[in-house]
């Protein structure tokens, strides 16, 4: 694995703990707050950085089933996040969540961590 590949695993790393934090909470507390919205956009820097990375560390690039599967979880996050914005913007801080809301973030964020795994698998196979 090439230096900037690595820098790129720790990249999806950290943007796996800023989505976790961000998701956990939300799901717990059934509320938006300035640190959910904080955790979420550091989640998705994270990970544009980190595919950024790994793109420039590919020897080639192709579209596998990971790297679809790993740009449709980043929307699905960022899609969450854009959610989260109009929430809180229309009710403020501590704003209640509906349960649509609940159920498409654990959705969300449950899909970008099978991204995850699916990367981490294919990196511990090959």
């Amino acid at each position: 694995m090439s230096p900037v590949s690595m820098i790129g695993a720790l990249l999806i790393t950290l943007a796996l703990i800023a989505f976790g934090i961000a998701s956990i909470s939300l799901l717990q507390f059934k509320k938006v707050t300035k640190c959910i919205l904080c955790f979420l956009l550091t989640g998705i820097v994270f990970d544009i950085l980190a595919i950024v990375c790994m793109l420039a560390g590919a020897e080639k690039i192709s579209f596998t089933f990971h790297n679809i599967l790993g740009l449709l979880a980043l929307f699905a996050m960022l899609t969450n996040w854009i959610m989260v914005v109009k929430v809180y913007r229309k009710k403020g801080e501590d704003a209640p969540i509906s349960n649509r809301f609940y159920l498409y973030s654990l959705f969300a964020f449950t899909f970008w961590v099978a991204s995850y795994i699916t990367g981490l698998v294919l990196v511990i196979l090959i």
